[in-house]
């Protein structure tokens, strides 16, 4: 009796973590601009995201944690310096808003 009760609480609690393991998602991009700067852009899930702006020897110049919806606050780990604005997460990307502008375009 016990044993079977035990092999439901673990079955249970195996389901729950595959269900919560599936609902949630991460999406790493990485732009390019052609003068060799490069920015790593990771949505956690739906809502918040991290962005690494990189120099071209792949210097790590801003770590931003952001919390976002239809618009966006990041925080610089590195400095501290904080950041808010508006942001479309459907069509556009943070990072031409926290690494700055990019000549050709971020790609």
């Amino acid at each position: 009796m016990q044993s079977r009760l035990i092999c439901r609480v673990l079955m249970l609690s195996l389901s729950i973590m595959i269900i919560t393991a599936a609902c949630a998602f991460a999406e790493t991009i990485t732009y390019k601009c052609k003068g060799g700067a490069a920015c790593i852009e990771e949505r956690i899930d739906f809502g918040a995201a991290t962005v690494t702006c990189a120099d071209v020897n792949g210097d790590v110049l801003a770590h931003w944690v952001c919390e976002y919806e239809l618009e966006y606050t990041c925080r610089n780990t590195l400095t501290g310096q904080v950041q808010k604005g508006g942001f479309n997460p459907i069509s556009s990307s943070l990072c031409s808003h926290l690494c700055g502008p990019c000549k050709d375009g971020w790609e």
